[in-house]
């Protein structure tokens, strides 16, 4: 079932709904949606639905679908709430990363600048598109956050409990117990040995992900992976 982004619409609200913008073209156009097939919506908010099209306008440059709503669910957010922040994989591994994060239920990711990062994107708003498409496609209710770079010290003093991904760590279910937890990855350079101390002055529990030495990405998605599971596992006990 073929699921649209309607960040403005009012499940409850609006027994019918408009979609229009690329999201129509998308749907009418190029997955040649018609009259009485089903779709999935959410709106990025929590809000999650299941809709009838009634019409669909595929002529002209403003193509458009009416859609009655069927079903409405409200979704309550993952938690605990992993925030990642890393430095930039090269090339397609950040779009890459991002999806990943996306799907397996991340809360926020953000740029982390360290001493060793090599580059940082230029066009980080591109990835807003790759949230929305990722949460399409695994049903996600609730968008995962783009947050603005920060520096290394600035992460660890934001507040909240903070945890760092390194080869030798503990086992990734000593991360602290927390409804909020921020994940910090380094760059494929390691982190120096000034930010090394800095973990150590804070006391910053260092968390071991496997036996291999990972890409940023892979790293960023095996940790917050990780530490999702042990969160839903210590909430079942």
């Amino acid at each position: 079932m073929h699921c649209i982004y309607t960040p403005d619409a009012d499940f409850n609200g609006e027994p019918r709904i408009t979609v229009s913008g690329e999201e129509a073209h998308h749907a009418a156009r190029v997955k040649r949606l018609a009259p009485g097939q089903r779709v999935g919506l959410i709106d990025g908010r929590g809000g999650r639905a299941v809709g009838v099209v009634l019409r669909a306008q595929t002529r002209g440059k403003s193509p458009w679908l009416e859609v009655e709503i069927a079903e409405v669910q409200r979704v309550e957010p993952v938690r605990p709430r992993v925030c990642v922040r890393s430095p930039a994989p090269k090339g397609e591994a950040l779009e890459w990363m991002i999806d990943q994060l996306s799907q397996v239920g991340a809360g926020a990711w953000g740029l982390l600048r360290t001493e060793h990062a090599e580059r940082e994107p230029r066009r980080l708003d591109r990835l807003a598109r790759t949230v929305i498409e990722s949460a399409k496609q695994c049903g996600r209710a609730h968008l995962m956050q783009l947050l603005a770079p920060v520096s290394l010290d600035e992460a660890v003093s934001a507040g909240g409990p903070v945890c760092v991904a390194d080869a030798g760590g503990k086992s990734v279910d000593q991360a602290p117990h927390a409804e909020d937890i921020t994940l910090l990855v380094g760059p494929e350079g390691g982190w120096s040995r000034r930010e090394r101390a800095v973990f150590a002055e804070r006391g910053i529990p260092i968390v071991g992900l496997g036996p291999h030495v990972f890409r940023i990405e892979t790293a960023a998605v095996v940790g917050a992976s990780g530490m999702l599971l042990t969160g839903t596992l210590r909430r079942e006990k």
